[in-house]
């Protein structure tokens, strides 16, 4: 038997990952020729970065490996050596990006003193010029990347199974009471895979820039990448670690299938696409005291003060859901629905998880889908009292391959 059967049951996957290892990143990051000693910081403060400038008095720069709006990170070699390599991130100047980036440095040092498994192991930290850096482990490409490399194929049920299991012993781990720590930004982007090595399935969670410590500083509202974010989120209520596990029910999803469940480009198509994917939300995450909260106002009328016509544009809109009694769409809401059509899946949930490209492949029977129906339903329900946690996920028939228990 294949020692890794990830890679036996991923169809070439040791091709696509060696064309993710050279693919460019994402959003490009200049990184010019000539090596220069005193810090240059560009008009949108972030630092200017030259191929061989020294960090730190040990890491020479060596190319980019991604930009987003805290800083840039870039591959950078240990001096003396040549095949020992940290990924450095380089916050952006400013007291506001360093005071980020010493709570994430700070972070990281707890998990990696934690479980070194979990993340990417924290290095050190340091000041180059007016930007606070963070050293640490570099890793491969990620499962976005991965996936874009298969033309958004997707990935076989076994292999998602594994994934699940990694990412969800590792949500668990976050959870524990030594740690307590909401990521907040669970994608495909941020979660890794080895530097040299082929075994996807030793993934790693990364970007702990916005993770917050559960009921400790502040917890910002806007959090969460939009086709990853979790209803309580939208709709302005109070969020825990619940919002870590609804992004995990995306990602899978996403990983088998090849597309983004809610691939929605505002806060109101979003919340279109999860009533067109799961039915309307329930009076309890939009209500308040008989009225619509403040924030489900953005999207919902009672029904009491819609016109007919407006309820049956809802109904027209939703042949496959049933209307709820309070509430109702507003009509601008439906049409920008109606504008975002080749978008929409028009279907449940349930009938959304099959690739076609795999049917009569093994392990992707009528019983493995079902069982990958439950679990994606369980992490996507709207009610985060109601949805799966991480722990009960893990315990699912899907993730540890057995068969259910009789009713």
């Amino acid at each position: 038997m294949c020692p890794r059967p990830i890679v036996a049951l991923t169809l070439g996957i040791s091709q696509t990952y060696r064309a993710v290892q050279t693919a460019p990143p994402r959003q490009a990051v200049t990184v010019t020729a000539a090596p220069h000693q005193i810090a240059e910081t560009d008009d949108h403060g972030y630092l200017v970065v030259r191929t061989h400038d020294l960090f730190d008095n040990r890491y020479l720069a060596e190319k980019p490996l991604g930009q987003g709006s805290f800083g840039r990170v870039i591959l950078a070699r240990t001096q003396g050596t040549t095949d020992e390599y940290v990924a450095i991130k380089i916050m952006k100047s400013g007291a506001l990006f360093h005071q980020k980036g010493e709570e994430e440095a700070e972070i990281l040092r707890m998990v990696t003193a934690a479980d070194p498994e979990l993340g990417c192991r924290f290095i050190s930290s340091f000041l180059h010029g007016d930007h606070f850096c963070i050293a640490m482990e570099v890793r491969g490409s990620n499962l976005y990347h991965i996936l874009k490399a298969t033309k958004m194929r997707g990935f076989p049920l076994q292999t998602i199974r594994i994934w699940a299991w990694k990412l969800l012993k590792s949500f668990i781990r976050l959870k524990q009471d030594d740690l307590r720590l909401i990521h907040t930004d669970c994608k495909p982007e941020n979660i890794l895979v080895p530097f040299r090595d082929t075994n996807l399935e030793d993934l790693r969670i990364a970007d702990f820039g916005s993770a917050v410590v559960q009921n400790k500083g502040r917890m910002y509202s806007y959090v969460q990448s939009r086709y990853y974010r979790s209803p309580e989120v939208l709709f302005g209520q109070p969020y825990s670690f619940p919002i870590d596990a609804w992004s995990v029910g995306t990602i899978l999803f996403e990983m088998h299938t090849g597309k983004v469940l809610f691939k929605a480009g505002s806060s109101n198509l979003l919340c279109f696409m999860f009533v067109d994917v799961l039915g309307f939300p329930p009076r309890s995450m939009v209500f308040q005291n008989d009225a619509l909260t403040a924030p489900a106002k953005r999207f919902f009328v009672p029904r009491a003060e819609a016109s007919l016509e407006l309820v049956e544009q809802n109904k027209e809109a939703f042949p496959h859901w049933a209307l709820p009694e309070t509430y109702v769409f507003q009509r601008q809401i439906l049409e920008l629905g109606e504008a975002n059509r080749s978008r929409l899946h028009r279907q449940p949930l349930a009938e959304l998880i099959r690739n076609s490209t795999m049917d009569g492949q093994e392990g992707h029977s009528d019983e493995d889908y079902d069982r990958f129906a439950e679990l994606l339903t369980g992490l996507l329900q709207y009610d985060p009292q109601v949805r799966w946690s991480v722990e009960r996920a893990f315990e699912s028939s899907f993730v540890q391959n057995t068969s259910r228990s009789p009713v």
